[in-house]
This record gives structure tokens, sequence and C-alpha cells, in this order.
């Protein structure tokens, strides 16, 4: 595992002393004592990044760091191996260092790929982007509304999918891409009903002036709706004078298109 690599004048840790006849160019013979010098080897390997390139002239007792670094912002690292074991990446997350080397060394590092996933909200909140997510993974991504606001759209990798399904969360399953999910609140309709009577209808023979409204229709989802008001006036609601008016506000009923 050793090349002899040089010959030298004096003597050095982890070298080998001893005698030798040395011949000159011009042809005299002489017997000194000299070193012999050894090379060690570290080799190095990476998938999916970059790292310090293998050495054969490492010089003994002398410190190597070895560097390495993912190929890009979507590769984490997961795993480093040191002559055939694995060690902690958390304490060697960019660089190994060899202190004292008296051996040959190898390194082996690898990088996986992880995946992300953008969001997005207007008119309320949802999950802050997730990141570093391993292959085959699932991941959940929660929106709520603003008061005032309901989920009008949810697009998925640029497609929108039921809100019905999801009202509140989406999961992405058995994850082996990148996605995007934006969710999209608009303000609740207010559905306001006035109804103003006059002369005799202000003072019936008997009973309050009552009025009922059938609202039918379809939400925004494409679903039949239906719904029942009343407006009642009372001798309370009578003035000396003019008409009467009354309003009734609905905050509960999806956006759509409805008659009354």
């Amino acid at each position: 595992g050793h090349d002899l690599s040089a010959w030298f004048s004096t003597s050095g840790s982890g070298s080998v002393r001893n005698t030798a006849s040395i011949t000159t160019d011009r042809g005299t013979k002489t017997s000194n004592a000299v070193t012999v010098g050894f090379y060690f080897k570290i080799t190095t390997s990476v998938t999916n990044g970059t790292i310090t390139a293998s050495t054969a002239s490492q010089l003994p007792n002398t410190s190597r760091t070895i560097s390495y670094s993912p190929v890009d912002s979507d590769h984490v690292l997961e795993s480093v191996t040191i002559d055939g074991k694995a060690v902690d990446i958390k304490k060697h997350p960019k660089s190994y260092t060899f202190s004292g080397i008296k051996e040959d060394h190898t390194v082996s590092v690898k990088y996986k790929r992880v995946y992300k996933i953008e969001t997005g909200a207007s008119g309320g909140t949802i999950t802050p982007k997730v990141t570093g997510i391993d292959k085959k993974e699932d991941r959940t991504i929660t929106y709520t509304a603003d008061k005032g606001y309901y989920l009008r759209r949810l697009r998925v990798d640029g497609k929108e999918v039921d809100v019905k399904r999801y009202p509140t969360s989406y999961t992405f399953h058995d994850i082996s891409s990148d996605h995007v999910i934006k969710a999209e609140f608009l303000p609740i309709p207010e559905l306001r009903i006035t109804k103003r009577i006059y002369g005799e209808e202000m003072y019936p023979a008997s009973g309050d002036p009552t009025f009922l409204f059938h609202i039918e229709g379809t939400d925004f989802t494409g679903e039949r709706q239906e719904y029942t008001e009343v407006i009642r006036f009372t001798a309370s609601d009578k003035k000396a004078s003019g008409g009467i008016e009354k309003t009734i506000v609905r905050k509960d009923i999806p956006a759509g298109e409805y008659e009354i």
C-alpha cells in the first residue's frame, strides 16, 4: 500500500532511515544516511454533489480536510462513510478532517433528492412553504379563511380541485416531485332583503303583516340550495305617517345565483 516517493536528506516522522550508497553524476560513490519517505492515499467519492479530489500523495502525520457540497439546493446530505463506517452527519455536515494520518483512507458521501411544497393564500392563512420532504412521504397542507371570508378556489399544481372535498386541508401522498398549492378566499356575500309596507298593509284587521321569502338557486360549486326567510312587522314598528321598512341580512348563503 506504499510507494517509494523520494529520498530525503533529513529524517522525519513516518519515514524509514537507513544507509545507502549513492553514485553522483560524476561517477563517484559515497555512503550517506538517508530517509525514505512514504505517501498515503485518500480516496474520495460523492453521489449528487462535489467533493475534494482524491490524493495519492498525503504525507505521514499530517492533516487533511475533505469538503463536500450538494449539486443543488434540492439535495441534502444523506450519509458520510469513512473507511467503510458511517459517521454522524450532524457533526460533519460539510467536511471531514483526518489528523495525524498514518494509513490510507476512503471517504464516501451521498446526497439525496428532497422535495418542497410551495403554498399561497389570499383572504386566509395556509401552512407555510414546506421543504426537505423525503421521497414517498405524505404531507398535509391546511388552510383557514379570514373572518368574513370563504374558500372559493383551491389549485394544486395549477389545476383547480373540488373545494367540497377539501374544505380545510389537502394531503399530498407518496411524494416524488415538487408541488404548488394555492387557496383563494373571497368575502362571504351578504344577501339583503328589504320590504316596505304602506297604508292598509300597516294596519291589518288582525295579526301582524308577515311576508315569506323563498330563496332558491345554485351555489358556486353547482349544488342546488333553498332557503326561507320571514319579515314580520309588529305594532312597535308602526309610524304616525309614511311607510314602514324592514331589512334582513343573511351571511350564511354561499355565493351563487339565486332567485327570490
